[in-house]
């Protein structure tokens, strides 16, 4: 691919950018896997939690080290157990 006022191996030389980590919460595995493979797609490192309980404890795991935490999370908001609220 050329792009206008660039070479390609000017282009080609760019540093990666880094990939965000998104946390994705669902109770139902369609949801979790189609979110995942979408946003997978697109560079993002993606970590599934099955309900409000995992969730909150892969937050806090993340947060003990700032280096790793998440950039987004993804939370249904109707889950049995603990809600995404």
């Amino acid at each position: 691919m050329n792009h206008v006022g660039t070479s390609p191996e000017k282009h080609s030389s760019r540093p990666e950018k880094p990939a965000y980590r998104v946390g994705v919460v669902d109770d139902e595995p369609a949801i979790r896997e189609t979110v995942r493979d979408v946003l997978t797609k697109y560079g993002c490192v993606i970590e599934t939690a099955r309900n409000g309980e995992e969730a909150v404890a892969m937050i806090q795991q993340r947060a003990a080290a700032p280096a790793t935490a998440y950039d987004l999370v993804l939370c249904d908001i109707r889950m049995p157990g603990k809600s995404g609220y």
